[in-house]
C-alpha cells in the first residue's frame, strides 16, 4: 500500500486591514499576558498596516447580514468541528462566544435594516473589548452579557 499525503489548500494572503487585526488581537494577548514590551510591538505593527489600508466603502446591511448568515450557517459548524475534533476546550470556548456575539449583531442588522439610522438617534454604540459584543444605550452595560467583562472593558465607538 502506498503512502498518500494529502495536502491542505494554501491560506491566502491577508489583506492589510486583516494583518492589522491580526496583530491587534497578538498584542491584546500579550497585554493579557502580562507582556507590555510585546503588547506595544504589536501593536505598532497593527497601527502601521491600519494606517496602510484603505477604508473600504460602506457595506450595506443586506451584504453584512449575508456574511453573518454564512459565518452562523457554515464556519461556525466547521470551525466548532475541528475544535471538538481536536479536543480544544480553548478554542471552544471562544467560538460559543463568538457565535453569540455573531448572532447579536445579525439582530442587530436586522433591525437596522427595517429601522435605518432612527434605531442609532440619541445613543450611543459600545463595543466590549474582550468579545465584540455591541451595546446601544447612553451608556454600557455594567458587565458584558456575553463574556462577563466590567463596563470599563467597553470602548464607545465614534462615528458611524
Amino acid at each position: 500500500m502506498q503512502n498518500q499525503q494529502t495536502t491542505s489548500p494554501q491560506p491566502r494572503p491577508l489583506t492589510l486591514r486583516e494583518t492589522s487585526a491580526l496583530f491587534s488581537n497578538l498584542a491584546r494577548g500579550c497585554e493579557k499576558q502580562y507582556m507590555p514590551v510585546q503588547a506595544a510591538l504589536f501593536t505598532q505593527l497593527a497601527d502601521f498596516y491600519a494606517a496602510a489600508a484603505p477604508l473600504p466603502p460602506p457595506a450595506p446591511p443586506e451584504t453584512l447580514l449575508a456574511s453573518v448568515q454564512n459565518d452562523v450557517d457554515a464556519l461556525f459548524p466547521a470551525a466548532g468541528d475541528v475544535a471538538r475534533e481536536q479536543g480544544d476546550r480553548g478554542a471552544q470556548r471562544a467560538l460559543v462566544w463568538s457565535e453569540k456575539v455573531t448572532r447579536i449583531h445579525r439582530s442587530l442588522l436586522t433591525r437596522y435594516s427595517k429601522q435605518g439610522d432612527e434605531m442609532l438617534e440619541n445613543k450611543n454604540v459600545y463595543v466590549c473589548s474582550i468579545c465584540g459584543f455591541i451595546a446601544l444605550g447612553d451608556a454600557p452595560p455594567p458587565l458584558c452579557p456575553v463574556c462577563k467583562a466590567p463596563d470599563w472593558k467597553f470602548e464607545k465607538a465614534e462615528g458611524r
